[in-house]
């Protein structure tokens, strides 16, 4: 009996060791299993970030409009009754009408042009789009396929051959114009953006127009003395 407790005793401490280390197991095991919980949540947590940002860098894509190449179209009809140097444009040479000055990259997407008044006195000046059906002609500002803003009268100039007034504005030389065109959602807008900061007007590009090649467009007055300048 003495032999059979005495191995029993041994058996006993022995599965109390055994125990002990599963215990140690299990603190082990539990523990590494609320760090992998933790880890788990926090890259939930990044995916979920990962996600909203790239949510938010589409719908900020989707409102950015790039800025055009502002390179001035040489060789249209009318371009040589205005005097062109660089991106600067001066209405001086006393020809009368109202000459078109286009450029050369079609406006796609959403982009957006700026104009510089230089010297702004004679007040002949439109700022707009325009198709490309019109680059050869004189005095389009107002005609089927263009939009155009008058700055000395603060009227656009309907592609349909109508004017809107709108809100008198005062413009000065040094004033700076951005034009945005929305070809996916077929708006153009007219704004302030130097010195100061200010919207002109936001319309719709008729039906007729949104699916025609549109370009930026300035037309001045050939026998004023305004001067504008792409920026």
């Amino acid at each position: 009996l003495e032999k059979k407790d005495e191995e029993l005793e041994v058996r006993h401490d022995a599965l109390l060791g055994e125990v002990k280390k599963l215990t140690e197991e299990n603190k082990r095991l539990s523990e590494e299993k609320n760090k992998l919980v933790t880890r788990i949540a926090e890259l939930e947590k990044h995916e979920r970030l990962v996600r909203l940002e790239t949510r938010v860098g589409v719908i900020e894509k989707a409102n950015v409009f790039e800025k055009i190449d502002p390179r001035i179209d040489t060789t249209t009809s009318y371009v040589s009754n205005l005097t062109v140097s660089g991106l600067e444009v001066f209405g001086n040479k006393g020809t009368g009408n109202y000459h078109p000055c286009f450029l050369t990259n079609r406006l796609e997407g959403k982009q957006y042009f700026e104009v510089d008044m230089v010297a702004y006195s004679s007040v002949q000046v439109w700022v707009g789009v325009a198709i490309e059906a019109l680059r050869p002609n004189v005095n389009c500002y107002g005609s089927n396929g263009a939009l155009s803003l008058d700055i000395a009268n603060t009227r656009v100039y309907h592609s349909n051959g109508s004017t809107r007034t709108i809100v008198s504005l005062s413009y000065a030389a040094n004033d700076r114009i951005m034009v945005k065109v929305d070809r996916i959602n077929h708006t153009i807008e007219w704004e302030f953006v130097k010195p100061i900061i200010q919207p002109i007007v936001k319309i719709s590009i008729p039906p007729d127009m949104r699916d025609k090649v549109l370009f930026p467009v300035v037309h001045i007055g050939g026998s004023g003395s305004d001067k504008v300048r792409f920026v």
